[in-house]
């Protein structure tokens, strides 16, 4: 499932992470089908229409320093 994904978006989330992912998006489509959905559909369509919009769970995040911050 997740060799499926491409490689600049492997880093949205981690290779457990992302299987959840498509577990419940998978559950998600099939109730609003009515039918059960095959886990490698489910997997594609995760990857066309939901992936993308994802942020990058690895992104690093910088935050100012309290010390660099003049109090006046």
């Amino acid at each position: 499932m997740v060799a499926k994904v491409p490689t600049e978006m492997r880093a949205k989330f981690t290779p457990a992470q992302l299987y959840y992912e498509i577990l419940q998006y998978r559950w998600k489509i099939s109730e609003e089908s009515g039918q059960d959905i095959g886990i490698r559909p489910a997997a594609d369509e995760y990857v066309e229409k939901v992936l993308g919009s994802k942020p990058d769970e690895r992104t690093i995040i910088t935050t100012t320093d309290s010390d660099d911050v003049n109090e006046t």
